[in-house]
């Protein structure tokens, strides 16, 4: 039937029973026992760009007659503000919780069945406006109201959806079978504001849980859990194709078992992207891109030493292919470092050896013309033009002191920590405190004071690189190299670079690494954008699947289990390579869905090959492994850590109608969690008593060098050309 001739033989239909239907449905929907309880102030609203101010309705009560739609043409009456309303309250009726309900809409459309008028026909005479939308207010606040209704309520209800033998969540409203598929189109009415009926075979399937028009159309994508996961099968399932054998599936007390499944929010998998996505954009905005490549990269230039000369320097830095920080700057915001975490004995006899030389040969060379004055040993300063002053036993100092002088440092000549009594300073410059207060800064003694004090230092400890090494360098080359610069020290023995580049929370001692927990840590850092781009598709395509099934606690166990025991195996066997990112967690999820297909083969059609193509999967990407800053040794023990932890924690069906006793249940949950515990105690007294940091074979298991310098070192290095002793 043309809609035309519904909308010209309109006026011929009684509408009583449709304005006591609208009626007892606005009474549920509001609580009300009157609707005069409707009256109040018309709010602000938009119409035809003029703006109605808030009034009280001349009419409070409900319309004694359907609404008709105005027809268009130059004879058409303008609606008053009274009937608008009055049409917003039936719209909102009509749309909020889904509708009226069916036993009202089945009295409305019992009296028209003689008439054998169609359903589409009657809803389209009875609510000529229920295609059209809300308010601007009227959004805003149903979005506020399901905003709140959706983080506070804990569970939405579920329903068994067909003969599959799941559970899940309706994402639609409820609508009455009487409702068609098709379009509502009025001749008045835009197409803007058309809306779709949902089918009644989607009615018969699904009943909309408690919430409005707005929640399913903004707030769907999170609260949808109606595709519900069909155990056995998953997103890498649905990805190969994989089927499920029916026969089994539908046996009574498998159906049974499948039913109770709990279905689950993925809220894990959000929190987890949310937060890689949060600690990338600060850490871009807070130390910038660092250079690219998938080698060195070198950046040359003249630079100011301390020596005041212009000298070039060719400093050699590694690149960062992931579009990233470089290693300096990762390591100093948690990522996985060997020698941050515990005290490494090559780094640790570097450190040594550099204090030993600087405490038994350095002195203060001093230039002629008084302009400067830098703590170095006597081949470095030049006999023409400077004045190289050291103690020793044959020319002692003040006090018979034989290790010294340092340049702008005198035990004499400080107020805090003073040094008299029993609060001496050793004869032995290596174990010297900070000087915090000097007394030439405080009274002018430059007249009379030892030329070692009475100089400008030039020069000041500069950590360079990621190993602890320290230099005595100017602040310009300090710079240039991308070292960090003590200005408050005058050796290299009173500032611990190793500290520096390690940075979070200070050792408990100097010089003694225990930041155990960058194996947490790591985990929530990327090496760039594309790694976190990878890290954030995989998580939100495989552990929100996964999540749905065995929920955000358990789920989060495995996550975290399987990447800490991977980062610690990944400090065990490269100890001097940082590494960051959650690879050894992914491998552990990846670990879960092969159990999965275990726990499943007796419904799967084709086991066998479900699990061949997951152990594809996961050779492609140990070979992905093969590259900087992501290492296999973190895979490997990840994803053995994430069989125990799956296998122990994953729902189990019984597919034998025997019953399973509680003591093989409690063995099955318990010892695999055992050795995950004795897996994680024997990787630890490996990592405080094994040293691999010479391990080649080790390296290439973790990164092939494809190009040259791909696996090269993530220390900075540089050269410095020919100096001119002044």
């Amino acid at each position: 039937m043309d809609p035309m001739e519904v909308e010209e033989t309109s006026e011929d239909v009684n509408n009583s029973s449709v304005t006591s239907a609208i009626s007892e449905s606005l009474k549920e929907f509001f609580n009300i026992t009157d609707p005069s309880e409707f009256s109040g102030p018309d709010p602000i609203f938009v119409d035809d760009g003029e703006i109605s101010q808030s009034r009280s309705f001349q009419s409070h009560s409900l319309p004694t007659e359907a609404p008709q739609m105005p027809k268009n043409g130059p004879g058409s009456r303008r609606k008053s503000r009274t009937e608008k309303w009055n049409e917003r309250r039936l719209r909102l009726a009509l749309r909020r919780r889904g509708g009226l309900k069916d036993s009202v809409l089945s009295e409305v459309t019992q009296e028209y069945e003689e008439d054998e008028i169609d359903g589409r026909i009657l809803f389209e005479q009875a609510f000529p406006f229920v295609g059209q939308k809300h308010s601007v207010l009227g959004y805003a606040k149903e979005m506020c109201q399901c905003f709140h209704q959706y983080v506070t309520s804990r569970r939405p209800p579920s329903h068994v959806a067909g003969d599959s033998g799941v559970k899940g969540f309706s994402p639609s409203r409820s609508f009455p079978p009487s409702v068609s598929t098709e379009v509502i189109v009025s001749p008045d009415i835009d197409t803007d504001d058309v809306v779709d009926l949902p089918s009644p075979e989607m009615v018969g399937e699904s009943r909309r849980s408690p919430g409005t028009g707005i929640e399913s159309r903004y707030l769907g994508r999170l609260s949808d859990n109606s595709d519900r996961r069909q155990y056995g099968v998953g997103a890498l399932g649905r990805l190969f194709q994989r089927q499920v054998d029916g026969s089994i599936v539908k046996q009574p007390h498998v159906k049974q078992q499948l039913d109770d499944l709990t279905d689950f929010r993925p809220y894990f998998t959000y929190w987890i992207s949310f937060v890689h996505i949060v600690v990338m954009v600060i850490t871009i905005l807070w130390y910038g891109i660092g250079p690219f490549g998938a080698g060195l990269t070198r950046s040359t230039g003249l630079v100011m030493t301390e020596f005041l000369t212009l000298e070039q320097v060719d400093v050699r830095a590694p690149g960062n292919f992931w579009l990233g920080p470089p290693a300096r700057d990762l390591i100093h915001l948690g990522a996985k470092y060997t020698p941050c975490m515990r005290p490494y004995p090559a780094i640790s006899q570097l450190v040594q050896d550099e204090r030993t030389k600087e405490a038994s040969e350095t002195g203060c060379c001093i230039k002629n013309d008084r302009s400067g004055c830098v703590q170095t040993v006597k081949d470095n300063c030049s006999p023409f033009l400077s004045t190289f002053v050291k103690w020793n036993s044959s020319e002692p100092g003040v006090g018979g002191r034989i290790s010294g002088p340092v340049c702008g440092q005198d035990p004499r000549f400080c107020l805090t920590p003073i040094s008299s009594g029993v609060n001496s300073w050793p004869d032995d410059i290596g174990q010297w405190p900070v000087c915090h207060q000097n007394i030439m800064s405080e009274k002018n003694y430059s007249i009379g004071a030892p030329s070692h004090m009475s100089c400008e230092v030039l020069a000041k400890p500069c950590c360079i690189g990621i190993h602890g090494r320290c230099e005595l360098r100017s602040e310009e080359f300090c710079r240039w190299v991308g070292g960090t610069l003590h200005r408050e020290a005058n050796l290299c023995s009173q500032v611990s670079c190793i500290g520096d580049v390690c940075g979070m929370l200070p050792f408990a001692q100097k010089d003694v690494p225990d930041q155990f927990y960058r194996l947490w840590t790591s985990l929530f850092l990327n090496a760039g954008l594309f790694q976190l781009m990878i890290v954030v598709v995989l998580q939100l395509y495989l552990m929100r699947d996964l999540e749905k099934m065995c929920g955000p606690l358990r789920l989060s166990i495995i996550y975290f289990g399987s990447g800490i025991i991977g980062n610690l195996a990944s400090a065990i066997f490269i100890p001097y390579r940082a590494e960051c990112g959650p690879s050894g967690a992914l491998f552990g999820i990846l670990a879960t869905f092969i159990i999965e297909v275990v726990k499943a083969w007796r419904i799967l059609r084709r086991p066998s090959l479900s699990l061949l193509e997951l152990s594809g999967v996961m050779i492609f990407l140990i070979f992905f492994g093969m590259v900087p800053w992501v290492d296999n040794y973190a895979h490997v023990f990840g994803f053995f850590t994430g069989l125990l932890l799956s296998y122990a924690l994953l729902p189990h069906i019984n597919f034998d109608k025997t019953p399973v006793s509680m003591s093989w249940q409690v063995f099955r949950v318990s010892f695999p969690l055992l050795m995950v515990v004795a897996l994680f105690l024997m990787l630890t007294i490996l990592f405080y008593s094994l040293s691999l940091g010479d391990c080649e074979v080790c390296k290439l298991l973790s990164c092939i060098p494809i190009v040259a310098d791909f696996c090269a070192e993530q220390n900075i290095d540089y050269t410095v050309g020919p100096r001119s002793l002044f």
